[in-house]
């Protein structure tokens, strides 16, 4: 204890002797071991720590898979769930879910509410418990005593303020009073972020039979031991089960798939984010690289005193316990700075998430994060003084270096700093060369045209309760009404209704008839034709800005006539190839009862699933056509044209809503602007990152070259003197720095070009428009980097250019 209390007297003395050298160690080290921990505070949260369930590892998520289809993969319909609860042989439970989004009213102000629909096995399957009251009991899962709710925590806190006292308590969900049974878990979210209650699901008669209605979310619960690979079996298995019990469908064009409920709540996000993390990894790479170069520098200039010491009797193991006790000492000093970085960094990836991102809201400081920024500043801090260490502890001759100059011998260090910075360059290049390449990417992207115009356009959402407007009738009178009381504010100039706006994540998906062909063409029923069912008014094509190719919009006339529809050209295109679309007539599935209706138009295709998604067959409506069903348009959007701040838009729009029904909130307000920025906020964010580090790898770098050259300058003054002496120009010395700097950079370079395409595939699957071999990418990040590299060369070979022979020589 007392050599370990001497050793670190002694390191306190030579720090303070060198507080340029224990600052830019400590600083180095500190920005790279907290942007490395945040980095990994993020990916722990959101990809490698467990769901927040039971066993989770054996929690599965289940969905139909469609072969040759635009709709690949999608949810199960209610026979579908019915064959795997009651078949299957691996699956402790199985439960469903389905979204519904409610009017709450009754505790204050209304508001717009997420609420999941659940079938008994929900809350068994994921093994959680409400934290006071009760689960649903099987009773409560009949029709007509689902009244039910259980709140969650967030809910519980905002409308109740947190009272014990709300069991029993009635509120109302789209004018129909509920009970409050229980308050979930503050952590329990699932399956949505934003979720605010849980109730019954009764499946409806109606709902077993149709096959076509694939509205359930299912997970399950495996049993112990089974594999994924025997789930996958059952589950084929099941396919066929069902293709036998469903007239019309095919069994290898059906398929129940299965994942882990982990993988797929991650999605991409889980990929993207372990390459960032490999990239920061390398920033942090560079910087030890860094740290590396500058203890050659500094044991260099101590080596006379290793020497004396050595000669004086001091072992290799006791002078490398001292060393070793200095670099844990600025280790330590680093860490604690790291990690205070850390949790600010942290903090600004949790700002800054988009909402796309899953378990955004777990992302947090904790133990795991704490300790593993202290583990990687030891380990940072031992690596970088061992090396050098080792180096200076190989010479020999004792006595020739304690009578050589400052500069000679140090033909070997100079080669290793010089190769460490190859490697630096080759590190930085493959940052950059992968940091242009998302950027080029999110910039084609951008690029693509939405097919629609969101200049000054505001949406918002409005729902329509069964209880309040009971008929077609009362729900159109309302949004007649509605649109013609926001089209007279003086900040408005047109306003239109859509019941699936672009990008709200909102689409009804149903199988169509075209006439002379039938439904299905000679084929089975679950290769039938499919679009999306849109509805609008009259004006929306013009409002939106969303071209008509061919015939014409919608009239006011319409309205009152025979159905008519407009096709997007991806359904003009695939069910009538050859240009014949207008005049054609189609309607909505197989029912006898359901009108043709005829097309009169074509419209340009728009993005309602993002830029870089492909369009979808899609069909618009006139919404106030009264032979048309209205189920879809319970919710629907109004779209106003405003010509005033959004701000003092929506509180008018609110005015004139509490005007018509005091109980309808004003949900889901946002610009059209505004939806396109988050459909693009993914790409944003990790092209942002990757940004940011790779810009920092170019300039711990160019720092480590700039320095490295310093030295190399300072420790040949005596050789640059002679050579001044012996005629050699300024010129001649300037372009032998220059050289001596850019050489390494360049074969740096050349490697980060290799390695960037060996490792093409890392990011082939988040590339838009753009080649994973993008050679101009290429050329340009080499050219940056040499211009960069020439940069921090200039000084340290104007210095070498201006020495004076003379001063030079006589110093030495």
């Amino acid at each position: 204890m007392g050599r370990l209390i001497n050793d670190i007297k002694f390191t306190l003395r030579q720090l303070r002797k060198n507080p340029v050298f224990t600052v830019v160690v400590v600083m180095t080290l500190a920005l790279c071991i907290g942007v490395n921990t945040a980095m990994l505070g993020v990916l722990y949260r959101v990809v490698l720590k467990p769901l927040p369930f039971a066993d989770s590892e054996r929690l599965v998520d289940i969905q139909v898979r469609h072969q040759d289809s635009d709709w690949n993969e999608s949810d199960l319909s209610a026979p579908e769930f019915q064959i795997l609860s009651f078949e299957n042989e691996v699956f402790e439970r199985v439960a469903a879910f389905s979204d519904e989004f409610t009017n709450l009213s009754g505790v204050g102000i209304p508001q717009r509410a997420w609420g999941i629909r659940i079938t008994p096995e929900f809350f068994t399957a994921l093994g959680v418990a409400p934290a006071m009251g009760r689960m649903f009991s099987p009773e409560d899962y009949t029709s007509g005593n689902d009244h039910l709710v259980l709140l969650s925590d967030g809910l519980w806190r905002e409308c109740f303020g947190g009272r014990t006292d709300i069991l029993g308590q009635d509120f109302l969900l789209d004018g129909k009073s509920v009970t409050i049974c229980g308050v979930m878990p503050p952590g329990f979210r699932y399956p949505r972020r934003y979720v605010s209650y849980w109730r019954p699901l009764v499946l409806t008669p109606e709902q077993l039979s149709e096959s076509d209605d694939r509205f359930l979310s299912v997970i399950g619960r495996l049993q112990p031991g089974i594999s994924m690979e025997e789930m996958r079996q059952q589950l084929q298995g099941l396919s066929r089960v069902y293709a036998e019990h469903q007239a019309g469908v095919s069994s290898d064009r059906i398929t129940f798939v299965g994942r882990s409920l982990l993988k797929q709540k991650l999605g991409g996000a889980g990929r993207i984010l372990w390459i960032l993390f490999g990239a920061v990894s390398c920033v942090t790479l560079i910087g030890s690289t860094n740290l590396i170069n500058l203890y050659l520098t500094h044991l260099g200039k101590r080596r006379k005193e290793l020497v004396v010491r050595k000669v004086l009797g001091a072992r290799n193991r006791h002078i490398f316990r001292q060393w070793l006790t200095e670099s844990c000492l600025l280790s330590l000093m680093a860490g604690m700075m790291g990690v205070t970085l850390s949790v600010w960094f942290i903090h600004l990836l949790r700002i800054f998430a988009p909402y796309e991102l899953p378990r955004a809201e777990e992302i947090a400081v904790d133990h795991v994060i704490v300790a593993y920024g202290f583990i990687v500043s030891l380990l940072v801090g031992v690596g970088m003084s061992i090396i050098p260490l080792v180096h200076v502890l190989r010479q020999n001759g004792n006595a020739d270096v304690l009578k050589s100059r400052e500069g000679d011998g140090n033909a070997a260090r100079q080669k290793t700093r010089f190769w460490l910075v190859g490697v630096e360059a080759a590190i930085a290049t493959l940052l950059l060369i992968s940091a242009g390449l998302l950027w080029n990417s999110f910039r084609s992207v951008m690029r693509v045209d939405p097919g629609f115009s969101s200049d000054h356009i505001l949406t918002a959402r409005i729902a329509l309760s069964n209880e309040a407007y009971d008929n077609d009738d009362a729900l159109r009178s309302f949004y007649r009404r509605l649109t013609d009381r926001v089209e007279s504010l003086p900040e408005v100039s047109d306003v239109a209704m859509v019941n699936a706006l672009p990008l709200s994540d909102i689409n009804f998906n149903r199988s169509i008839s075209i006439e002379n062909r039938g439904m299905t063409n000679g084929l089975a029923e679950d290769e039938a034709p499919r679009a999306n069912y849109t509805s609008v008014s009259t004006n929306y094509f013009k409002l939106m800005g969303i071209p008509i190719l061919a015939g014409r919009t919608f009239e006011p006339i319409d309205e009152k006539g025979g159905p008519v529809v407009i096709v997007n050209q991806c359904l003009a295109r695939r069910y009538f190839p050859q240009g014949q679309a207008i005049g054609q007539r189609i309607k909505l599935g197989p029912g006898r009862w359901l009108p043709w209706m005829t097309i009169v138009g074509v419209s340009a295709d728009v993005k309602n699933y993002g830029r870089e998604a492909f369009s979808k067959p899609t069909f618009y409506v006139p919404y106030q056509q009264k032979e048309l069903p209205t189920y879809t348009m319970r919710g629907m959007f109004l779209v106003a044209k405003i010509h005033a701040p959004a701000d003092v838009v929506i509180n008018r729009l609110r005015s004139e809503l509490y005007v018509l029904d005091p109980s309808l909130p004003l949900a889901n307000i946002e610009t059209m602007d505004s939806r396109l920025n988050e459909a693009v906020a993914n790409r944003r964010y990790h092209s942002t990152l990757m940004g940011l580090f790779a810009v920092l790898a170019l300039m711990l770098a160019m720092i480590g070259l700039f320095g490295i050259l310093s030295c190399v300058v300072t420790e040949r003054r005596h050789e640059i003197g002679i050579r001044m002496a012996l005629g050699s120009n300024r010129i001649d010395l300037f372009r032998l720095v220059l050289k001596q700097g850019l050489k390494p950079v360049l074969t740096g370079v050349f490697c980060g070009w290799a390695l960037s395409w060996a490792s093409q595939n890392l990011l082939a699957g988040f590339l838009y428009g753009v080649s994973p071999n993008d050679p101009m990418t290429f050329i340009w990040v080499g050219l940056l980097f040499l211009a960069a590299a020439a940069v921090a060369c200039l000084l340290p070979a104007y210095r070498a250019a201006t020495i004076d022979p003379m001063e030079a020589l006589r110093c030495e």
